[in-house]
């Protein structure tokens, strides 16, 4: 019987299962134990918006035919059908397992992942102290980390980590092991060049799925609307290059075109200038 921690023991169902010496499992414990009993990408619960990272590393595996489970903390549109509106899961057949993991609770520390992605560390849940420990214990137990170059927390760690064990990526710095360049925002999601170290470079226009463009951010004035879609261009840039690199690894450093087919996560491009004027607009109404 798996039980949260909302759920009391006085609760009748609980009580029945343990009259009956029911194993009574916490989910947390529950997910890790599944994890860590297969060949795993995890990716990390950093604030830089781990759930589409998940989802584009989930969707570039099963579009490629790899059928992976995932476990997610938010929708995922692409994987939403008429069947399954709730589409924050996916029960494939192959071993690979791709999980959000959460720090909040220090559960992050139950997992054991073949590949751990690592966006952005900050001050969030817990004192920074205690996330430096955390993360640096994630990366130390995976077998290869893919990791932020462009955030100093994640990059001091990443410091300590062998570079056959670390997969880096940057929108500054050109010796990064994933590169990207050109980038180009468009009123359909966003255009950009990755370069894997050593291999040629590779164009990649990111899809926003029908439907999700609709503003739901409301700036005071069209400066600050262009620097709040500057900073949510930024962290999807970064969750592009995390995802690339989750399933670039998992292919034993081959990148395959057929990779440009995964579509972004709902909402990913609020912020072409044709949007930024439209949400001062509205905030002014």
């Amino acid at each position: 019987m798996v039980t949260s921690t909302a759920v009391e023991a006085t609760i009748p169902d609980v009580q029945a299962a343990q009259a009956i010496g029911a194993r009574l499992d916490d989910p947390r414990e529950l997910l890790a134990e599944l994890f860590n009993a297969r060949p795993t990408v995890s990716v990390s619960p950093a604030p830089a918006a781990n759930p589409p990272s998940t989802g584009m590393i989930g969707w570039i595996l099963y579009a490629t035919g790899r059928d992976p489970i995932v476990m997610n903390g938010a929708v995922m549109k692409n994987f939403v059908s008429a069947a399954t509106p709730f589409a924050s899961a996916l029960v494939g057949k192959s071993g690979i397992f791709v999980s959000e993991v959460d720090e909040s609770d220090g559960s992050i520390a139950r997992y054991a992942p073949h590949v751990a992605v690592l966006n952005n560390i900050s001050l969030d849940h817990k004192t920074m102290e205690e996330l430096r420990a955390l993360f640096a214990d994630f990366l130390t137990k995976a077998k290869i980390s893919v990791v932020n170059a462009d955030d100093a927390e994640t990059a001091a760690l990443a410091a300590k980590i062998a570079p056959p064990n670390k997969i880096s990526y940057s929108l500054r710095d050109e010796s990064a092991d994933l590169y990207a360049s050109a980038i180009t925002p468009a009123p359909d999601g966003i255009a950009f060049t990755v370069r894997a170290k050593g291999g040629a470079d590779v164009r990649l226009h990111l899809q926003v799925p029908a439907g999700t463009t609709s503003p739901t951010h409301s700036p005071r004035s069209p400066r600050l609307g262009r620097s709040m879609c500057r900073w949510r261009r930024r962290r999807r840039r970064w969750s592009n290059l995390a995802a690339s690199g989750g399933g670039w690894k998992r292919r034993h450093g081959t990148w395959r075109h057929g990779d440009r087919r995964f579509r972004a996560q709902p909402g990913q491009d609020r912020c072409h200038p044709q949007y930024a004027a439209r949400l001062s607009r509205a905030a002014s109404s």
